[in-house]
């Protein structure tokens, strides 16, 4: 019996939460700001190791979800983009001579983008007025691609990409100007897996995280 009147209580607040349930879609556009990433070179006859260092660059989403209340679950797209600045060597060892240590600087002429497809959850923090902040994440994938000019000792250009599995974390503020209208101001954090981009014997490993500043807007029907 109590097992009875408990499913049926869950049922009736199923169906009130989705009765209350309204559809919304937002875009976001800012800046891309991309952590240093250590990467390791692989080509025929040995091997290097150091990091990437990048510009600032631009971040753009869109997405379409549904409210449960305070909670917001959604599909998402991205793309974020950086040029690339310069590659950091603190490793480099060739077969036959040795590994030699220290650190060499080269400019890089390139870019890294990745076009992300998430399924996030955001929970808005009721405030009683038109503020409202908010704070979740998602997982999903990311296609990382990597363009360089030159790289390395064996290729003269790379431009591969890889997709790999992505996860994000982040929190942000609206303030409702209508109804229906929420302008947001948010942070993001998105990393991935590793990346793995190859041209010819050559393979380079690096890591994608990102910190992304978004203005957006959000328009609930």
């Amino acid at each position: 019996m109590k097992l009875g009147l408990a499913a049926a209580a869950a049922v009736l607040v199923m169906g009130a939460a989705q009765a209350n349930a309204q559809v919304y879609v937002s875009v976001n556009g800012g800046m891309s700001i991309m952590n240093d990433a250590d990467a390791t070179d692989t080509f025929t006859g040995g091997s290097g190791s150091g990091s990437i260092e990048h510009d600032n660059g631009y971040a753009l989403t869109g997405a379409i979800g549904t409210t449960w209340g305070p909670v917001r679950i959604e599909g998402e797209l991205g793309y974020r983009a950086n040029d690339l600045d310069s590659l950091n060597v603190t490793s480099l060892t060739l077969a036959g001579v040795g590994t030699f240590s220290g650190l060499a600087t080269a400019s890089l002429d390139g870019d890294v983008s990745a076009l992300t497809g998430m399924a996030n959850v955001w929970y808005d923090i009721p405030t009683g007025t038109n503020w409202t902040p908010f704070l979740g994440g998602g997982i999903g994938f990311a296609n990382v691609n990597m363009e360089i000019n030159h790289v390395g000792t064996v290729a003269t250009s790379l431009d591969d990409s890889d997709t790999v599995f992505a996860y994000q974390f982040g929190a942000g503020i609206g303030y409702k100007v209508s109804p229906q209208s929420t302008v947001t101001l948010s942070y993001r954090f998105l990393g991935t897996s590793d990346t793995e981009f190859s041209v010819g014997s050559e393979t380079i490993e690096s890591e994608y995280q990102n910190h992304s500043i978004l203005l957006g807007l959000n328009y609930t029907f």
